[in-house]
Order: C-alpha cells, then sequence, then structure tokens
C-alpha cells in the first residue's frame, strides 16, 4: 500500500492517505521557521516550497483530487523536505525551483481542478451525519439563533476538515446569500400568481389564512442573509460565534519579554478543556466506542 512520509519530522511518520499527512502538516509543521517542502505527488510536479501557504496554495490547486481520495495509488509516494540531498531522490526535477508567498501565479482553485466531494473518506461521514441531524429536528420551532449556529458549523467544518481558504469560503457565502435572494424573487413572483387565482369559497379562504405574509417572509430571508454574512465578516465574529455555539476556548496570550525588550508574545493553549470537551461530544464517542470494538475484533 502506497504511504506518505513526513520527513519533516524526527520520527518520519507514515500516512496511508495524503488527506491525513496533509493534516499532519497543517497541525504540526505550518508554522515552523524551516518550513521547506518539496511536492513530489506526481512526475510534472517536483515544486520546493518555503513556506506552509505557498504549498497549500499549491495543493488546492494542482492536487486536490488526491487531497479528497481515501486510497493513493501513484508511483512516487513520499513527499520530501528540500532539506535532504537532493542527490537521495530518484526524480528528474529541479529542485532549486522555489515558490513563496509572494509568487502569485498558484491561486487556490481553477476550472480545470473540480474538487470532487464524493471521494472522501468514509471516516468524515460523521461530522456531515451531525450537521444533518440539526436540521431533522421534528416538531421543534427553529429560530435564527439556530440558523446561526448551523451555518457556524458549515464553515467550522470547511475550514478545519476541508482546508478551504477564506476567500473561497467567503464566496460560498455570497453564493448562498444570491441564491436566496432569489428564492425570494420566487416567493414574490408566486405569491402575485396566488392573489390571482384566489376563490371566494370558505374551505379556499381557510387555507389562505395560513400563508404567510410576503413581508413577513422578505423579512426571514434579509435576515437569514444578514447573519450569513455577518458570521464570515471577518475572524473576530467567526470566533466569537464559535464561542456561543461550540464553548470554544481561544488561545490565552501571554506577553513573554520584558518591558524594555521588543515585544513578544506566547499563547496558552487550555488543553484540560478542550480534551474535556472532546469527550463531551456525542460523535467523538462514537468514534471512540467504534475504535475499541474494531480492535476487539482484530
Amino acid at each position: 500500500m502506497s504511504t506518505f512520509i513526513c520527513s519533516l519530522c524526527h520520527t518520519q511518520w507514515e500516512f496511508k492517505t495524503f488527506s491525513k499527512f496533509f493534516r499532519h502538516i497543517t497541525i504540526y509543521h505550518q508554522n515552523d521557521a524551516g518550513f521547506r517542502m518539496t511536492c513530489d505527488l506526481n512526475e510534472t510536479c517536483g515544486v520546493a516550497y518555503r513556506t506552509y501557504s505557498a504549498y497549500k496554495a499549491d495543493v488546492y490547486r494542482r492536487h486536490s483530487s488526491e487531497l479528497y481520495t481515501s486510497e493513493k495509488n501513484i508511483c512516487n509516494t513520499t513527499l520530501i523536505s528540500t532539506n535532504d540531498n537532493p542527490e537521495d531522490t530518484n526524480s528528474s526535477f529541479d529542485s532549486s525551483l522555489i515558490y513563496d508567498d509572494g509568487d502569485d501565479t498558484f491561486n487556490y482553485f481553477d476550472n480545470d481542478n473540480t474538487i470532487d466531494l464524493s471521494k472522501f473518506d468514509s471516516e468524515n461521514d460523521s461530522e456531515a451525519n451531525t450537521l444533518s441531524s440539526i436540521t431533522s429536528q421534528d416538531h421543534k420551532l427553529v429560530t435564527m439563533l439556530d440558523v446561526k449556529r448551523l451555518y457556524t458549523s458549515f464553515i467550522l467544518q470547511l475550514r478545519e476538515e476541508f482546508y478551504l481558504p477564506k476567500n473561497t469560503i467567503d464566496t460560498i457565502s455570497s453564493y448562498l446569500v444570491t441564491l436566496i435572494n432569489h428564492l425570494e424573487y420566487l416567493f414574490e413572483a408566486q405569491s402575485f400568481n396566488s392573489n390571482c387565482n384566489r376563490c371566494s369559497s370558505t374551505t379556499s379562504k381557510e387555507k389562505l389564512s395560513q400563508i404567510v405574509e410576503l413581508k413577513t417572509l422578505k423579512d426571514i430571508m434579509k435576515n437569514v442573509c444578514n447573519e450569513i454574512q455577518n458570521i464570515t465578516k471577518n475572524e473576530y465574529q467567526f470566533i466569537k460565534g464559535c464561542e456561543q455555539f461550540f464553548d470554544y476556548t481561544p488561545p490565552q496570550e501571554i506577553i513573554v519579554s520584558e518591558k524594555n525588550e521588543e515585544l513578544e508574545q506566547g499563547y496558552f493553549i487550555p488543553i484540560q478543556k478542550t480534551l474535556s470537551l472532546m469527550l463531551c461530544s456525542q460523535p467523538m464517542l462514537a468514534d471512540i466506542l467504534q475504535n475499541v470494538q474494531a480492535q476487539r475484533l482484530a
């Protein structure tokens, strides 16, 4: 089976899928001062990067299909860092070609590289089921707070699971607002048609009495659009939403420099509270129990 080896780690961890490898790079190495990575997913690539952001841009632009594929069948199965000796590699590319954030030719997506979400790992189905379960609550009044919570969870999944950049998330939000606006126009047109076909019978009057007024419907649509735009307006608003709906606790900023020194900051992450929230999550507990059961059967 093909594997991906992280040469940035001293232990050289191995990963069976590129999505797990990329997740590891994102979590553990994106802030490395000496970050150097050579993308060697196929023979036509072989470009070296000295910043994580440039490497991530290349992954989304050229290798999105590999990122969302559960199994990997390629000839070259090792991603190496450019700190290694170039003579040890068998690839035919020029390892001196290095890109950083200053290169504008690497966009996150293009028309020739469409992501196929149907190829995602089955292990990610639990997150999707969590989102769908929010909308399957029968006979329960839905408030604007529920809409905000659902959309915040959706954006959180796009960022943390699918690794989508902010400009792509903003585009998705804009299209959602446009879709809702078109629905508003459609409802308005249908309302006019309904008014023209009203009957004077008692039965039809009773049915019409339960129809929502067009003004009320338009106000609801407008409020939903405003909440969608506010959630993705900036990082501060998004963090506030995570704190409100998911008990997110941001890292505490700590000043580590002296008064007469250049300002240096550190961050304290409340690991104990983070683990406590993870263990209180029903999807997380279900995954743990499923994993334990699978190990017992093995």
